[in-house]
């Protein structure tokens, strides 16, 4: 996929019109918050895009149909994080391709041996291994009582508006518990937030204030109020992702 550039021209008059510039980015914004409906279960859009999904599957998959079958989906666009994948269908029916279903038994110094016994060979191993999301920081948080933040999470994240927790004074943080957003912009999210938290310090600098920490009752509240939007967004849709910490059986967004 290509990026888009702007021109030399563009950036000047983003630079010397602010109202133009603007108008611009709420225009993008807005582009952005109008697919909301992708992640309700059951809207309109989210039913048109299902189809859409399959129609280029197909189209894209013609050369193989049979991959189509296997590869497709069981649950609602949007439960997993979606992602452009150019070429990547397109490599699946090249005639160099062998797209085998079983899964790996083991790994030899010659190849990947597959569950029924079968080894083959290879020159290169790509491990696409994600990354984890299910824990706090890796450095050392402590809080009231010594309480470390991975104790404090044990089960799970949580949170007051994504930006703080209870039992730890003065700790604010961006892209925190039930930050991350479907649809709209993440940029737009973290600018609230920071301008959020720098309300935050001032008011502590010109109160004299020691420290600042959330409410438990007011982390509970937010924790529920998550809870009951996602039971009705495709996030919740019988999949796998990051989102539940890669555990179809997860109840709860991260």
């Amino acid at each position: 996929m290509d990026g888009f550039t702007f021109s030399e021209e563009q950036r000047k008059k983003f630079q010397s019109d602010p109202d133009h510039f603007h108008a611009f980015r709420m225009k993008l914004e807005e582009g952005g918050n109008e697919i909301h409906a992708l992640t309700i279960k059951g809207t309109e859009m989210q039913k048109g895009a299902q189809k859409h999904f399959e129609e280029n599957m197909k189209q894209r998959l013609a050369k193989k149909p049979e991959i189509y079958e296997w590869i497709k989906p069981n649950f609602a666009p949007g439960c997993r994080r979606l992602t452009p994948g150019p070429g990547f269908l397109e490599a699946l029916v090249e005639d160099n391709v062998s797209f085998i279903r079983d899964r790996i038994a083991r790994i030899e110094d010659k190849g990947i041996v597959t569950a029924d016994g079968k080894l083959h060979e290879i020159d290169v191993l790509v491990c696409a291994t994600g990354f984890h999301t299910g824990a706090p920081p890796p450095f050392p948080v402590t809080g009231i009582d010594g309480v470390e933040l991975t104790q404090h999470w044990d089960q799970r994240a949580t949170s007051y508006l994504s930006l703080a927790t209870d039992g730890f004074p003065n700790l604010f943080m961006m892209l925190g518990p039930n930050s991350a957003i479907g649809s709209g912009s993440l940029t737009m999210m973290i600018e609230s937030v920071g301008d959020y938290v720098i309300k935050c310090i001032r008011k502590i600098q010109k109160e004299n204030i020691y420290s600042m920490v959330v409410k438990s009752s007011r982390v509970a509240d937010f924790l529920a109020y998550s809870d009951a939007y996602f039971k009705n967004t495709v996030f919740m849709d019988e999949c796998k992702s990051w989102y539940r910490k890669g555990d179809i059986v997860q109840t709860r967004i991260v």
